[in-house]
């Protein structure tokens, strides 16, 4: 390393935060001392994730490595929501009144990509805050945008569809919210709505049945009352032996039907 070299380098030191940068270097590596090991030392090389080489500096003296710098920086800035989610991301997607419905959309498919990434590579963070996620997919259904509400329930789908998640906490967010859009005026909506709701039944092992009957009849509308029967109608077939085995829960079936 030449002198000019060498005064880039110890300039730019404290901006890498790497103690003891540099010990020496030639134009390719650098090595670095790691805290409270003398006896080993790191090497960082010219690579696809890092370019700490002093090479190839331009007229402004930037070090190679300074859009990472700046990368993380911005990420740590912008900060991250339940996990994974981008904080900029979820509050758009929460103020529906003040964000115009096509940053939204662009929101939306960012959140569609970022969930199918996380949920196929079974991100720890993901999995930790998977309720969380769940619950906020849910609270932005009700968005009045056809792109976004449908954006919605294929996330749904796609957790409700994957048995290897724990979705037991949000479950009863999930029943409540695909129960209100049985109230879509929407045709297709409604239909994905009631569809996941079916599935949801089929794949849960012990119904809690006032859970489920208190949601439908808090939501219980003229205009969706047949879908909610229908649903009732699911519950009773599919459910028959713990119906026979449970009278408590046979009871809450009865006084909704007899109620209707």
């Amino acid at each position: 390393m030449n002198p000019q070299q060498q005064s880039l380098v110890n300039q730019y030191r404290g901006k890498l935060n790497l103690p003891g940068f540099p010990v020496s270097a030639n134009s390719s590596n650098i090595y670095i001392n790691l805290p409270n090991n003398s006896q080993h030392l790191k090497t960082i090389e010219e690579s696809k994730d890092y370019s700490y080489s002093v090479q190839n500096l331009n007229s402004n003296q930037q070090l190679p490595g300074g859009d990472l710098l700046g990368e993380l920086s911005r990420k740590e800035k912008e900060g991250l929501a339940m996990g994974v989610l981008p904080l900029r991301l979820v509050k758009q997607l929460r103020m529906k009144e003040r964000v115009e419905w096509q940053e939204r959309v662009v929101c939306m498919e960012e959140l569609d990509s970022l969930v199918m990434q996380h949920m196929h590579s079974n991100t720890k963070a993901f999995l930790t805050h998977l309720n969380d996620i769940v619950l906020f997919t849910c609270e932005i259904l009700d968005d009045s945008n056809i792109q976004i509400s449908s954006k919605c329930l294929n996330i749904l789908q796609t957790v409700i569809q994957n048995k290897s998640l724990n979705i037991r906490q949000s479950q009863p967010g999930i029943v409540k919210a695909l129960l209100a859009k049985l109230n879509d005026t929407k045709i297709t909506i409604k239909q994905q709505a009631s569809a996941l709701l079916r599935e949801l039944i089929k794949q849960i092992r012990k119904l809690d049945f006032k859970v489920w009957f208190a949601l439908m009849q808090s939501q219980l509308q003229p205009n969706n009352q047949a879908e909610i029967l229908a649903l009732v109608k699911v519950i009773y077939n599919t459910y028959k032996t713990q119906l026979v085995e449970d009278p408590a829960s046979a009871q809450v079936l009865v006084l909704f039907i007899s109620s209707h």
